[in-house]
C-alpha cells in the first residue's frame, strides 16, 4: 500500500510543480494589467486580460519543456511501482 501512496504523492506534486508557474504568471499579469488599465483609465478589461494570457503563455513556454520531462520521469517512476506492486500480489489478510 505504500507504494500507492507513494505515486499518488509524487503525481500531486508533479501537478502543483508544473501548474505553481502558470498560476503565479496569471497573477501576475493579472496585477500588472489591473495596475496598467488603472494608468490608462480605461473602462474594458481587455487589455488585462490579453496581458494575463500573455504572461501564462509565456511561463508555459518558458517551463513546458521541463515540465514535460519531469511528467515522462514520473510516469516511468510509477509504472515501475505499479510493477513492483503487481509483483508482490493482492495483500490479503492473515486468512487468505
Amino acid at each position: 500500500m505504500t507504494e500507492l501512496f507513494d505515486i499518488v504523492r509524487d503525481m500531486l506534486m508533479l501537478a502543483v510543480t508544473v501548474l505553481l508557474p502558470l498560476v503565479l504568471a496569471g497573477a501576475a499579469g493579472a496585477l500588472v494589467g489591473g495596475l496598467v488599465v488603472m494608468w490608462l483609465g480605461l473602462q474594458d478589461q481587455g487589455l488585462a486580460t490579453m496581458i494575463r494570457g500573455l504572461g501564462v503563455v509565456l511561463a508555459l513556454v518558458l517551463t513546458g519543456a521541463a515540465a514535460f520531462d519531469g511528467a515522462v520521469q514520473e510516469t516511468s517512476t510509477a509504472w515501475q511501482h505499479v510493477e513492483d506492486i503487481g509483483r508482490e500480489g493482492v495483500a490479503m489478510d492473515g486468512d487468505g
